[in-house]
C-alpha cells in the first residue's frame, strides 16, 4: 500500500486585519485561491518470484516462481474548498484608488469563505475609487460562504467618492446600504446604480424646452417638449420615478407631464415629455421642472427657462368681413 496524498489548503486573504484606514495612494488586494489535494502516491512493485528448484538425478527442471503484482495506490488528498477576502477587515477609505478581489466563496471586502468568519465587515467610503469583485457565491462587499449559507453583510455608507460592484448580481448583500454625494457604478450595481446628492436621491434636471411648429402667433395651439438628464446611465424602472414634470409661465403652472420612457446612450439616460400649450403673446419666461412624489427616489435636479417673444394674433377687417393674419 502507499500513503494518502495531503489535503489541499484553503486561500489566505488578501489583507487580513480588524481595521484598515486609506488616505490616498493606491491599494490592491485578491484574496488567494485554494489548493488541490496532494496526489496518492502508486503501491511498489511485488518482490520477484524465487527461483524453482532442480530435482536430481532426473532431467526435468522446475519453473521459477512468478512475480509479485503491484500494491495498491494511496488516495488523492482532499481539495481545498475557498479561497480569501481580498481585504477581510472594517474599511474607511477617504482617497485613493482601493481594488480588492475575493477568491472562491470570498467577497471582495467583507467574510471570507476560508474559516476565518463569513460575515461581512463595516465599510465607510468618503471619497477615492473604490472597486470590488466578488468571488463565487460571494458578493463584492458582504457576507462569504461556508458551502452551506451566506454571511450577513456590514454596514456599507458611501458619503463620497466612486463605488464600482463588478460583478453581475453580486454587488452587495448590504441589507440597507446608505449612498449620499457619491457615484455608484459597475455590472454589479443593479437598484443603486446612479450618482446621489447630498439628500441620498437620484436627481432629474431639465436640460431643453422647444416649441412646434417653430413659427407661431398669440393663441395658437403648439406642443412644448422638455428634455431631461437623470443621474444613472442603465435604467429609470428600478427604482421608478413617482413624480412628474411641471410646465410653467412666468412662474405660474399651467400643465403637468408624467415621465414614462426614456433612452440610455453614452452613459447618460435622457427622457422627453410634451404638452399642449396656447401660445400667450407678449414676452414671457417658458420654464419646466421636475416635482418628486411621494417616497420618491428622484428629486428636482434644474431647472431650464426659455425667454418667449410671442406676436400678436393680428386681424385685417372691414364693415362686412375679418381675416386672421
Amino acid at each position: 500500500m502507499s500513503g494518502t496524498g495531503g489535503n489541499g489548503g484553503m486561500g489566505g486573504n488578501g489583507i487580513l486585519a480588524t481595521d484598515v484606514a486609506v488616505y490616498g495612494g493606491n491599494i490592491t488586494a485578491h484574496g488567494g485561491t485554494y489548493n488541490r489535494g496532494g496526489q496518492a502516491g502508486q503501491g511498489g512493485k511485488g518482490g520477484e518470484g524465487g527461483e524453482g528448484g532442480k530435482c536430481i538425478n532426473t532431467y526435468n527442471v522446475a519453473e521459477n516462481g512468478k512475480t509479485g503484482g503491484y500494491g495498491w495506490h494511496g488516495s488523492y488528498g482532499i481539495d481545498g474548498t475557498s479561497g480569501g477576502a481580498g481585504i477581510y477587515a472594517r474599511l474607511t477609505v477617504e482617497s485613493g484608488t482601493v481594488s480588492a478581489t475575493g477568491g472562491k466563496w470570498s467577497a471582495g471586502i467583507g467574510g471570507t469563505g476560508n474559516g476565518q468568519g463569513i460575515e461581512g465587515t463595516d465599510v465607510t467610503i468618503s471619497g477615492g475609487t473604490v472597486t470590488v469583485t466578488a468571488g463565487e457565491k460571494s458578493f463584492g462587499i458582504g457576507g462569504g460562504f461556508d458551502g452551506t449559507k451566506t454571511g450577513v453583510a456590514g454596514k456599507l455608507t458611501v458619503t463620497g467618492g466612486t463605488l464600482i460592484l463588478s460583478t453581475s448580481g453580486k454587488g452587495t448583500n448590504a441589507v440597507v446600504p446608505s449612498f449620499t454625494n457619491c457615484t455608484v457604478s459597475g455590472e454589479g450595481a443593479l437598484q443603486y446604480e446612479g450618482t446621489y446628492n447630498t439628500d441620498g436621491k437620484f436627481t432629474v434636471a431639465v436640460k431643453d424646452i422647444s416649441i412646434q411648429p417653430t413659427t407661431y402667433v398669440g393663441y395658437d395651439s403648439v406642443t412644448v417638449a422638455a428634455t431631461m438628464q437623470i443621474s444613472r446611465s442603465t435604467n429609470i424602472t428600478t427604482p421608478k420615478l413617482k413624480g412628474h414634470i411641471s410646465f410653467q409661465l412666468d412662474g405660474q403652472e399651467f400643465a403637468t407631464a408624467p415621465i414614462t420612457d426614456a433612452v440610455s446612450a453614452d452613459g447618460v439616460i435622457t427622457a422627453t415629455v410634451s404638452t399642449t400649450w396656447t401660445a400667450v403673446e407678449g414676452k414671457h419666461s417658458l420654464s419646466a421642472g421636475y416635482v418628486a412624489g411621494d417616497n420618491d427616489m428622484y428629486a428636482f435636479g434644474g431647472t431650464y427657462a426659455e425667454s418667449t417673444d410671442i406676436p400678436l394674433h393680428t386681424h385685417k377687417w372691414n364693415s362686412e368681413y375679418t381675416i386672421d393674419v
